[in-house]
């Protein structure tokens, strides 16, 4: 189970994002992420992938780590990423690759993922969660 919600903010963009693990946690990101962004894609996509390899401090470091790389490849890439394929996911690491199609743009340019918000905590019943706010 992965789940997000974009959420009224007046300057930025904030996603609360929902996973049943780390790594549901972390897709839900960043699908939340991109359809808050809403990518303009080119004519008919084909399915493009980026590889990642990420290691941080602690898993909030992590998150905001795992969403900037996404953005930086995106820009990179002119890309719009749906999904990831994870080969490895722990507190402090992530690789895998980033799941995408290439777009024209975006009609909200998102430059970063901050540590401004809520960070990832797993609730009694076991989800994770996360508010997320993105500078645009």
């Amino acid at each position: 189970m992965h789940r997000y919600e974009i959420l009224p903010h007046t300057a930025d963009v904030r996603v609360r994002a929902l996973g049943s693990t780390r790594a549901g946690l972390l897709i839900a990101a960043l699908k939340g992420m991109f359809s808050a962004a809403v990518p303009r894609y080119v004519g008919e996509p084909t399915e493009t992938r980026r590889p990642f390899k990420l290691e941080s401090g602690d898993f909030n470091a992590l998150l905001v780590d795992f969403l900037n790389e996404a953005v930086s490849l995106s820009d990179m890439n002119h890309e719009a990423y749906e999904d990831v394929a994870f080969t490895l996911i722990t507190d402090t690491k992530a690789e895998g690759e980033f799941v995408g199609k290439p777009v024209t743009g975006f009609e909200t340019q998102i430059k970063a993922a901050t540590h401004t918000g809520q960070g990832a905590t797993k609730k009694d019943e076991g989800v994770w969660e996360a508010t997320l706010t993105f500078d645009t």
